[in-house]
């Protein structure tokens, strides 16, 4: 299924690997050979396999010991004044977004 320019293309190359010196053949040879064997040796993060899942496991105990383990803050105290004025601005504030939510569902009536 090769057309001609393939079959060409092929004998070339088969004339020029062999006519490679072969001292530089075992050069390639024995630079392949240690670019595999650095590929099969284990790197930092593949050791035994279990690096990884042991260093999650580690941080979420950490995590529940720091949420269980800490102590309950109690609630800062406030005076009712200060209480009172908080929950009527909070409220003045859910009256305009109740506004502004009208607003922008009824926007196309209003420009047309």
């Amino acid at each position: 299924m090769q057309n001609e320019f393939e079959k060409q293309l092929r004998a070339n190359l088969i004339i020029g690997e062999r006519a490679i010196d072969p001292a530089i053949t075992r050069q390639l040879n024995a630079v392949r050979q240690q670019a595999i064997e650095g590929y099969r040796k284990p790197r930092f993060w593949q050791l035994r396999g279990g690096l990884w899942p042991a260093t999650g496991m580690v941080t979420a105990a950490l995590l529940v010991f720091m949420v269980v383990l800490s102590p309950l803050s109690p609630l800062p105290s406030h005076n009712t004044a200060a209480v009172n004025e908080q929950g009527i601005e909070s409220m003045e504030m859910l009256e305009d977004l109740d506004f502004y939510y009208w607003l922008a569902e009824n926007e196309a009536e209003l420009r047309g």
